[in-house]
């Protein structure tokens, strides 16, 4: 008889002691979830605008607790999506927050990139891959780093690969330090300084491709 007696205390405190535990989490969840809804409400909507030289286009939105918060955030914007042009469409530009006014996020360019998968189309084994990276400075005082690529027809040799590096670093150096960081920018995505290289390129060595495949704002 007092052993039942145990068992069945026994039986009773391990279940009070289940709902106990049960409840507390039930609890926790629901403190848990309140809060990440709380979390939610705090923050505010943001239109990511790009800066003049982009014509002020809309990049999209993002949210933030604070303005302050949205400072030096970047974001990725393909350059068909910002312009309609199906030919860049493997281009992408990198823009980064520097102001807000309002539920306004202003954006300043600082660089772009070429897809890879782009460029090993047109990647071949009897082609020459000649690349430079060269640093140059704009009038507004940031150094800008910018890769530039060409791919020959044929196999190319060490003296004319020198060549076509020398060439091209002399078509970037007029626009180092006489404009804006922005204008650069704009200049390596939607100028003409690509086919201005390709047109002089060629002289030296039958060429296949010239791609400004990457730039970056690095101070």
């Amino acid at each position: 008889m007092n052993e039942k007696v145990a068992d069945e205390k026994k039986g009773s405190a391990k279940q009070e002691k289940q709902e106990k535990t049960e409840s507390a989490t039930t609890e926790k969840k629901s403190v848990v979830k309140k809060r990440g809804v709380d979390k939610w409400k705090k923050k505010t909507w943001y239109t990511l605008i790009a800066s003049k030289e982009f014509d002020r286009k809309e990049l999209g939105t993002t949210v933030a607790e604070k303005p302050q918060l949205l400072i030096g955030r970047t974001v990725a914007v393909g350059v068909r999506q910002l312009s309609g042009d199906p030919k860049k469409s493997h281009v992408t530009l990198i823009f980064k927050v520097v102001d807000v006014k309002g539920n306004k996020a202003y954006c300043d360019a600082i660089g772009h990139e070429i897809k890879d998968s782009y460029l090993r189309k047109f990647t071949r084994r009897r082609n020459s891959k000649v690349e430079l990276v060269k640093f140059i400075e704009s009038s507004d005082n940031k150094k800008i780093k910018i890769k530039t690529i060409v791919l020959t027809n044929k196999k190319s040799t060490g003296k004319k690969k020198t060549a076509l590096r020398k060439l091209i670093a002399d078509k970037l150096d007029p626009i180092s330090k006489k404009h804006p960081s922005q204008d650069i920018i704009s200049e390596l995505v939607f100028g003409s300084l690509v086919q201005k290289i390709f047109s002089d390129a060629k002289k030296i060595e039958p060429l296949k491709r010239v791609e400004i495949t990457k730039s970056r704002i690095i101070g």
